[in-house]
């Protein structure tokens, strides 16, 4: 993504105004910070280096991390007025959006318009976008069951299904990620009971998902991404209560 030179000064200057409290945020600071947001990079480089992972969550990422988010929400502001900014927004989150939106009452792009505009900054764009969705799928849609699977597709191999539950299924189901998940399309849905254990207590892979469903291993792939992206979503946002958390306790 790429903005104006006055955007970025305003921009600059309206968070550093923000972030007035702390002495570490300088014009540099978040510069670098808003470069890493317009480039897709990571921002784990503005933590401390230490051996625990937890520690290296310090307070300093947490400022990094809402600079981000504050940053994102006054582009949503220059937006409403700037449709340059508005359609370059909207071209950045149309796969994410795409990938949670199965329902077809709003094309996506119009969906995501709306929701820039009414952003509000109080959490990262991607969770709000996903709660959003999730509210539109309680009104609108009924909720679907897991379509049934044949005993005779599962059974075709006798030997499929007999994985043991892998590390990444494991943390899904630890995080209770499913019980987010309102999801109306039944090949999506198929893939969860197949891949969760829902079938016969059986944790298959995604290979054998494949052939099961007789769906491309891509396809297969691509729900396994999406989970991985609501799982990503849910562990950040206990990060973040929990960095709110340690940040409470030090200045009490």
């Amino acid at each position: 993504m790429t903005i104006t030179t006055s955007h970025r000064q305003e921009i600059i200057f309206i968070t550093l105004r923000h972030f007035t409290n702390f002495p570490i945020i300088t014009d540099e600071y978040i510069n670098n910070v808003l470069d890493a947001y317009l480039n897709n990079n990571s921002i784990d480089g503005f933590t401390t280096s230490t051996d625990d992972y937890q520690t290296c969550l310090n307070s300093t990422m947490y400022l990094a991390l809402k600079i981000q988010i504050f940053i994102y929400y006054y582009l949503c502001q220059l937006a409403k007025t700037d449709s340059t900014i508005l359609s370059q927004l909207i071209e950045d989150k149309i796969a994410y959006c795409n990938n949670l939106n199965t329902l077809s009452i709003l094309s996506n792009k119009e969906y995501l318009r709306q929701a820039i505009l009414s952003y509000d900054g109080q959490e990262d764009f991607d969770t709000y976008l996903a709660k959003r969705l999730a509210s539109l799928h309680r009104q609108r849609s009924k909720k679907i069951s897991k379509p049934p699977v044949s005993n005779s597709n599962v059974h075709h191999n006798d030997n499929s299904g007999l994985s043991p539950k892998d590390e990444f299924v494991a943390t899904i189901q630890e995080f209770g990620i499913e019980d987010l998940i309102n999801s109306t399309d039944p090949s999506f849905n198929q893939y969860l009971a197949l891949r969760l254990g829902h079938i016969d207590n059986k944790y298959f892979t995604l290979e054998e998902i494949t052939t099961i469903t007789n769906q491309e291993y891509q396809t297969i792939l691509q729900y396994e991404k999406n989970l991985l992206g609501i799982l990503r979503q849910q562990i950040n946002t206990n990060i973040d209560k929990y960095l709110k958390l340690l940040l409470t306790q030090k200045q009490s």
